[in-house]
Parts: C-alpha cells; sequence; structure tokens
C-alpha cells in the first residue's frame, strides 16, 4: 500500500502558459496510479492548504508575503524559470499542506511507509527568501528532518533550496 495526495486543482498553476513543469507531469502519474496494478494499491490524502505558520517553518514572513501578492496576477516572473499565474499563491498552499499531510499519513503508519506527492508546484527547491526552479515553497528540509529521526530512508530529488538548511538546521522547526 502507498499514501498518495493528487488533486486536479494542482493543475491550475501556471494554467494556460507552456512552462516546462507542466501538469502533464502530475496528471501522467495521477493516471498510472489509479489504474492496475497499483490501483488496489492507493491510499488517498486528503490535500489541504499549508499554514503560514507552516510555511515560515522554513521560509521568511516577507517572503511568504512576496509569493502571496502574486494572486490573482496574470504572470509574475520570479526568477526565469519560476514564474506565477492567478491561481499559484493558493496552489503553491495547497501543495505544500499536502506535503505535511502525507508526511503525517507516512509518519504515522506503521505498516505503510510510502508516499507519493502529485503535486504542482514543486515543493523541494525553494530558498529561505526565493523562488527557484519551478518552486514557490520549499517542503522538503522539514520532510528530511521528520524522516531523518530514525523513522526511515527518503528517496526524492532533494532540491536546491535543501542545501541552506543542510548549513543551519536550527533554523527549521
Amino acid at each position: 500500500m502507498i499514501w498518495v495526495v493528487s488533486d486536479p486543482v494542482f493543475d491550475q498553476h501556471l494554467e494556460g502558459i507552456f512552462h516546462m513543469e507542466s501538469r502533464k507531469r502530475t496528471r501522467a502519474l495521477a493516471s498510472i496510479l489509479a489504474n492496475e496494478p497499483f490501483s488496489d494499491r492507493v491510499i488517498p490524502v486528503q490535500p489541504r492548504a499549508a499554514t503560514e505558520q507552516e510555511l515560515a517553518w522554513v521560509h521568511l514572513p516577507e517572503y511568504i508575503e512576496k509569493i502571496a501578492q502574486t494572486s490573482g496576477k496574470t504572470l509574475i516572473y520570479l526568477d526565469p524559470d519560476t514564474q506565477t499565474t492567478p491561481q499559484s499563491y493558493a496552489v503553491a498552499r495547497l501543495a505544500a499542506g499536502s506535503v505535511f499531510s502525507l508526511i503525517d499519513a507516512v509518519y504515522n503508519d506503521p505498516l505503510h511507509r510510502s508516499g507519493i506527492a502529485c503535486i504542482r508546484p514543486r515543493a523541494i527547491h525553494a530558498e529561505p527568501d526565493r523562488a527557484m526552479g519551478f518552486c514557490l515553497f520549499n517542503t522538503w528540509p522539514w520532510a528530511r528532518r521528520i524522516f531523518s529521526t530514525g523513522m526511515g530512508r527518503t528517496d526524492s530529488d532533494r532540491g536546491y533550496g535543501y542545501s541552506s538548511w543542510q548549513r543551519h538546521p536550527e533554523s527549521l522547526l
């Protein structure tokens, strides 16, 4: 059995523009998981938005506010790789919160220690004070800290943003 968080609402990030990190990735993964041999092994995780307090575990308040101010705006370039569209802030909060829910599910279920987050925008590359690598928020440092407490191994692209927290782990939680 595997915990899976997925929702069509994640398609609203960068909706209507061409971007390398497209909804095709999450749709393809969700399609694979919805069919045999995986469909009877999926335990769904309900998506939820991260609170500002949760985002502040890994991001500066000024940065969170900067991303919040992109809400409703047609197209904002945060860096050459990372843009937002009108729903990106809300969807990014949903993606980050969904990762936290997935972590909770995996951490609290001793029989099912695997999970997949079919989310966008991804939540692994952003730095504490800036977007990076298509990512608006970063949940990887927090997840890594939880899983490195002896629970098990993580297999993930840990992203560029992880290096900031690896140098300063006291900034987490």
